[in-house]
């Protein structure tokens, strides 16, 4: 076929409003024999008042529609992006509640209701997947595979601040008849606050008596034994009794100094989660976990390249931001870059 002529259409047409804006000038003009143009005749009114007082550039049928657009965009699916802003830093625990559906059942007094949902949910911080292009809560199901969580970084990569967050979390989802925490404080001492929380049965520390650990992992047995015992009467219901959190920060500590207790740990790590006992690591190293395994994983800031193939099994992009809290979510075997909230509730 042979050419065909066309006009483009012009986008930026003037956004029609009422007809009296609308007069359309009509001129004549006589073009006299040295090229100049005189004006004989005008069909243009006078310019509405309206019109003189306007401030600012015209807009247009085209930013009309685009403004529309705007306003329908909540309807409607929009177009994938290709490119987020990295996670900021510093994210307060409050404003991860306020995306979050996970509600807060304690609001200066724990008000859960008959209904209130037994998922162990907790709301920590933001998930970030640059191939995904997706930003979205964090948020631990301690329900989900295993049932616990190692939180692995070296000094000063926020392990103590990632275990506050947990709790903080844990606690103002769930009253102290749903959740009991026993904390082992290997640490610098962050955790100790935590004594003075209903849920908290007791903290630890490593200039305690070495008989207050016994009592502790004493009870701790019996009580899986007796749970393990009734669940083939309640038909694997764990009924009104609270999930048990033991909180170790800092397990190489306890390792060297408590060796035969430490290896009585790895019976939580097998068989707590049928019976309501879960478990929370903290290590700076792969190698401090001893024969322990964990199928939900923190991979926080790590001194070498090498820790992240041993750590995560494969080679993966290390946050390019080094702050305390940001790291690698690893569950069942998916990586997601996170950032963890810091304690913070107004």
């Amino acid at each position: 076929s042979g050419p065909v002529e066309f006009q483009a259409a012009y986008a930026r047409l003037p956004r029609v409003g009422k007809e009296a804006d609308l007069q359309e000038a009509f001129k004549i003009f006589k073009v006299g024999m040295d090229g100049r143009w005189q004006l004989m005749h005008s069909s243009a009114a006078k310019a509405p008042t309206s019109a003189k007082k306007r401030k600012g550039p015209l807009q247009n049928e085209q930013d009309n529609l685009i403004t529309m657009m705007k306003i329908a965009e909540k309807n409607v699916q929009p177009a994938r992006p290709i490119y987020l802003d990295p996670l900021v830093e510093n994210i307060s625990l409050e404003y991860v509640f306020g995306e979050s559906v996970v509600p807060k059942v304690f609001t200066g007094t724990w008000h859960a209701s008959e209904d209130h949902p037994r998922s162990l949910v907790a709301p920590v911080g933001f998930l970030d997947s640059p191939e995904e292009c997706l930003q979205q809560e964090m948020e631990i199901d301690f329900g989900a595979l295993d049932g616990h969580i190692w939180i692995v970084g070296s000094a000063g990569s926020g392990k103590s601040m990632t275990l506050e967050t947990i709790i903080t979390s844990l606690a103002l989802t769930h009253t102290p008849e749903e959740i009991n925490f026993f904390i082992l404080e290997y640490g610098a001492g962050q955790l100790l606050k935590f004594n003075k929380l209903p849920h908290t049965g007791v903290v630890v520390r490593s200039t305690d008596p070495e008989e207050l650990l016994d009592k502790l992992l004493k009870y701790l047995d019996s009580e899986m034994d007796r749970r393990t015992e009734l669940r083939g009467h309640e038909e694997g219901s764990q009924g009104n009794r609270p999930a048990l959190f033991l909180v170790i920060n800092n397990f190489a500590e306890m390792r060297t100094n408590y060796p035969d207790h430490a290896d009585g740990i790895s019976r939580y790590a097998r068989d707590g989660k049928a019976v309501g006992l879960h478990l929370i690591v903290t290590t700076n190293r792969r190698i401090e976990l001893g024969r322990l395994s964990f199928a939900n994983r923190i991979v926080l800031q790590l001194a070498n390249r090498d820790d992240y193939m041993d750590l995560v099994g494969k080679s993966v992009v290390r946050p390019a931001v080094r702050a305390e809290g940001r790291g690698l979510w690893i569950m069942d075997g998916k990586v997601v870059e996170c950032q963890i909230a810091l304690p913070k509730i107004t």
